[in-house]
């Protein structure tokens, strides 16, 4: 799965959790200081992105997540792990 794709399913959730328009995501975007996430809505943004890519992660990888960035870093890397 190309770089693109996967931006593009990320945002997708990101749509969808955090009620953005397609226009406000950028990479440099922080969970917590722009979007307020604590940690229960981090874990719900979680539970999302592994229903999205049929994949699994661990609460401690998404507690490491500050921006969007870190979000496709991780999501490109385990992706990749499955193929």
């Amino acid at each position: 799965m190309h770089t693109s794709e996967v931006f593009s399913r990320l945002k997708k959730v990101l749509l969808i959790e955090f009620g953005l328009e397609e226009d406000e995501i950028k990479l440099e975007l922080s969970f917590v200081a722009d979007l307020n996430a604590d940690h229960f809505v981090l874990v719900e943004f979680m539970l999302e992105l592994e229903y999205e890519f049929g994949i699994t992660l661990q609460v401690e990888e998404m507690e490491q997540l500050a921006t969007v960035a870190d979000a496709l870093a991780l999501l490109e890397e385990r992706v990749s792990q499955q193929h």
